[in-house]
């Protein structure tokens, strides 16, 4: 197995492990890179948030959200991730879920 190989593995490992984006996409046209990088966006944040359930209503919040930004320019994961994180707790919605929770 040569270094490439091992690349390519660890490559679609990484790929496999973001949560997807595309179930929250309507329609919208987006690359490969970006969706990507919108789906390790979208598994960071939940996880920053404790979302686990995709159909939770902050979950689906979070994912527009990052489609928004991607919309506006912002395609890294991490810019990503910091801007919809900036985005959710500037609306209060994570509060406001929390204290639904609790």
């Amino acid at each position: 197995m040569s270094q490439y190989d091992i690349y390519d593995r660890i490559q679609v490992q990484l790929r496999s492990s973001a949560m997807p984006i595309t179930p929250f996409l309507r329609g919208q046209a987006f690359g490969p890179e970006i969706i990507e990088a919108m789906g390790m966006a979208l598994e960071n944040v939940c996880a920053t948030l404790g979302l686990r359930n995709k159909s939770d209503p902050l979950t689906i919040l979070v994912a527009q959200t990052i489609i928004e930004l991607a919309e506006r320019g912002i395609n890294t994961a991490d810019q990503l991730s910091e801007a919809a994180l900036t985005e959710i707790k500037r609306s209060g919605a994570a509060d406001r879920s929390l204290n639904r929770a609790g």
